[in-house]
């Protein structure tokens, strides 16, 4: 990913975080050399210095051991001098024997020198333990001779434990001094450093502030302001930037494009507004050539048509019309024409239907006639029928006479049984007769409302 391609916080924040790393550096090599402090104090504290100090009590205590000697013999055995001055050297003995492990135990680099003095100083306790127990014994001739032995030993090992102290001294003077040293050129490194570091954050801050930042949005604002004037010849720069920057320059090329689309669509309005004003223009005058026209079109057709009104089924349009119309001369015409033939047929149709009427009646009147005579039958047949009825119940009276009247009545049945058929065939005649009346009647009744509509 490119530096451009960064966001602005980011940008921003780049210098402070180069700074919080170089603070945090900062802070780790503080730590750092305060650790190497700490480790060199503790050296000091905790190893050379006890080591001295004990290596110099050494040296006074191994003194002490010969003083005592000394005293022991220089006061009279018996006395308590004597034995204070002896036990003087048992103690200096023993603590000698305790700053020698206390030099050992502080400084183990020094083991070997100090097996040595422990050597030494084991002899010279030892000639001082003989000198000190003949000065008790008031032996002074023999314990001088062993004390003139032991002095020798004493300013020897005196002199080896100042050296050592002076050579630890020195080597610790040298440690302290490599430590101010190194504190000092780690300070300064430090201090260096921090400055270059920030002095490098500035930089980079200003550089990324004024490169970086301020120079693409000023130069996008340009682009803007150009745009906003109205010109469209301009070239927008920093489209291809992932920032801000870049975003802002693609919504500007947007404005851009979006004013020169405007710019093409007014161009291209103003054309069709030109087309379309000159298209209205030709369709008005069509229009109103059309409207004459039809104008005198409908006046042809309406003469017409009042003609039709007064019943003058001869009259054709037969007017010079426009082509678009000729169609409609041609369909009123025609229709004239077979309106003219339908009312041929419908004057020929009425005279048919009023002799078909003639007849219908007379042949009604025949029917009715006929009905009548039916309806005479049936009322012969009925007192036919009462009298059959009367004789059966006067039959009833006798099985002989009914026996006698069996053979006249089935006679008289059938005679009856034939009326009756007759009858009923008479009746069967006159429902057919009415259907064909209804038949005739509705015929008629549809005659009549299609002449109420003619």
């Amino acid at each position: 990913m490119k530096f451009d391609d960064l966001k602005i916080s980011t940008k921003v924040a780049l210098p402070a975080v180069i700074l919080t790393v170089v603070a945090l550096a900062i802070v780790g090599m503080g730590a750092w050399q305060a650790r190497q402090a700490e480790e060199a104090t503790q050296v000091l504290v905790e190893q050379r210095a006890p080591a001295e100090l004990a290596a110099a009590r050494f040296n006074r205590r191994v003194t002490g051991i010969g003083y005592g000697a000394y005293r022991t013999v220089s006061y009279d055995g018996s006395s308590p001098e004597a034995k204070a001055a002896s036990d003087d050297v048992d103690k200096a003995y023993q603590e000698g024997k305790k700053y020698l492990a206390a030099i050992k135990e502080a400084d183990p680099t020094s083991a070997k020198q100090v097996a040595d003095f422990s050597a030494r100083l084991e002899k010279i306790y030892t000639n001082a333990r003989q000198g000190a127990d003949m000065g008790l014994q008031n032996a002074n001739e023999a314990a001088v001779m062993i004390m003139a032995i032991i002095d020798p030993d004493i300013t020897s090992l005196n002199e080896d434990v100042n050296n050592f102290v002076s050579v630890h001294s020195k080597e610790t003077d040298a440690m302290v001094e490599a430590t101010l040293k190194q504190a000092t050129t780690n300070t300064i490194i430090s201090v260096l450093f921090g400055v270059i570091a920030a002095g490098s954050a500035l930089l980079l801050a200003l550089w990324i502030g004024s490169r970086k930042i301020a120079a693409p949005l000023n130069a996008t604002a340009k682009t803007m302001e150009v745009l906003a004037g109205g010109s469209v010849d301009v070239e927008v720069k920093g489209a291809d930037r992932k920032d801000e920057v870049g975003a802002m320059a693609r919504s500007v090329q947007v404005f851009k494009d979006n004013a020169v689309a405007l710019r093409t669509a007014e161009a291209a309005q103003a054309r069709a507004n030109s087309e379309a004003e000159a298209e209205r223009r030709r369709n008005q005058e069509m229009a109103e050539a059309a409207a004459k026209e039809q104008a005198a079109v409908m006046e042809i057709i309406a003469a017409g048509l009042n003609r039709l009104a007064e019943g003058d089924l001869t009259y054709r349009l037969d007017q010079d019309i426009p082509e678009s119309y000729k169609r409609l001369q041609t369909d009123f015409n025609g229709a004239v024409t077979q309106l003219e033939e339908t009312m041929r047929t419908i004057v020929h149709a009425a005279s048919s239907i009023g002799a078909g009427s003639d007849e219908i009646a007379s042949a009604s009147d025949d029917l009715s006639r006929r009905t009548e005579q039916q309806a005479a039958s049936l009322e012969e047949t009925a007192a036919a029928l009462d009298e059959i009825t009367a004789t059966v119940r006067r039959s009833s009276a006798g099985a002989q006479e009914a026996a006698k009247v069996v053979g006249s009545t089935r006679g008289d049945a059938e005679r009856s049984s034939v009326v009756v058929r007759n009858a009923v065939d008479a009746m069967n005649e006159i429902e057919k007769s009415s259907q064909e009346i209804s038949q005739i009647i509705g015929v008629i009744d549809e005659i009549a409302f299609q002449t109420n509509l003619l």
